[in-house]
């Protein structure tokens, strides 16, 4: 029997806050994505939604991947999640947004290299602390569109 995925504590409020004001959440189906010990450094979740648009009446299907800690206590040590959880979510946050200005300004023809980023956080408390089992970064699912991290960077660059 396959092992039950993690729960994603608050997915709503966390995603809310980065879906359009005129779009509602309706249904949001989590699986895993990975084997669990596939990948020592996260577990790995998708995300299927639907969204709804309170305009229009019209539906759409969104496909993200969630990315959490490590459930091992030794492969958060290994990792260093306090570090290393809180660096990726900066770069998705901060470092790619100026990168993909940088690139439009300068008139680059690079087709989108990195997932977009609908969010992350660090824990369930709005006012920071330690990164905990409530950490998770919400991205692009990129295998529904028929690529995968190799095709995004070979490709992305022609």
């Amino acid at each position: 029997m396959a092992e039950a995925p993690p729960e994603i504590e608050k997915i709503w409020d966390l995603l809310n806050q980065y879906i359009e004001k005129h779009k509602k959440i309706v249904k949001i189906i989590i699986g895993r994505l990975t084997q669990p010990g596939e990948n020592y450094g996260s577990e790995i979740m998708k995300v299927d939604m639907v969204l709804k648009d309170e305009n229009s009446g019209d539906e759409e299907e969104l496909y993200l991947v969630a990315k959490m800690i490590p459930e091992s206590d030794l492969y958060k040590e290994i990792f260093n999640v306090q570090v290393s959880f809180v660096s990726e979510m900066r770069f998705y946050d901060t470092v790619v947004p100026i990168l993909e200005d940088f690139r439009k300004r300068k008139g680059a023809k690079v087709k989108d290299i990195y997932p977009k980023f609908y969010g992350g956080r660090k824990n369930l408390n709005i006012q920071g602390g330690a990164v905990d089992t409530n950490a998770v970064l919400l991205m692009d699912n990129i295998k529904i569109k028929g690529r995968s991290l190799r095709t995004y960077f070979l490709n992305g660059l022609s």
